[in-house]
């Protein structure tokens, strides 16, 4: 999972739900934890801006075809 890319640091989360790299600095309420994370699918969502995404990398195959 490639979470960097995206400004999401995992160390920071707790229960599921954490503070969004893209709209937290400017809330009100600094407590308030509107992104969800999924460790295993590496999807996120942001239930405050609507940031949301995937962190998984996609891998392709390349299979040679020997004649």
């Amino acid at each position: 999972m490639n979470w960097e890319k995206h400004g999401i640091d995992v160390s920071k989360l707790r229960g599921g739900k954490m503070q969004c790299p893209q709209c937290s600095a400017g809330r009100k309420n600094k407590t308030d934890k509107p992104l969800s994370v999924d460790l295993k699918t590496g999807l996120f969502n942001c239930h405050n801006c609507g940031f949301k995404g995937c962190a998984a990398e996609v891998v392709k195959e390349r299979k040679e075809w020997v004649a």
